[in-house]
């Protein structure tokens, strides 16, 4: 399973990620701007089995400011936990289990 699940990562994901502007650490995809980070973080799941990899697309954004008016150290690139923002993407998007991936992510961006 780990093979396959890295497979993904290493030829969809990151491909797909990388043509928007994202910049991978980890299981952690980055895109910053002036003031803002935006992260995808892909966790697996532990029900995972022989003939499907299943896996947690959790988002986050980090304001800069934010963490300067809470007295914070400004983080360059936050883990999930650390963002101002988190949710898991099937509370983003309508509909995650009938899209393939890219269509996912694509449908994040037309939100």
């Amino acid at each position: 399973m780990q093979q396959i699940f890295n497979k993904l990562i290493k030829q969809n994901i990151k491909p797909f990620l990388s043509m928007l502007g994202y910049n991978k650490k980890s299981l952690n995809f980055y895109k910053t701007t002036e003031n803002l980070i935006y992260m995808f973080n892909f966790q697996k799941s532990a029900g995972n089995t022989a003939n499907n990899v299943m896996f947690y697309m959790n988002c986050g954004i980090y304001a800069t400011e934010l963490a300067h008016i809470q007295s914070k150290e400004i983080l360059t690139a936050p883990k999930e936990a650390e963002c101002h923002f988190r949710a898991r993407i099937e509370s983003i998007v309508e509909g995650i289990p009938d899209l393939d991936f890219p269509s996912i992510l694509l449908r994040i961006w037309i939100v």
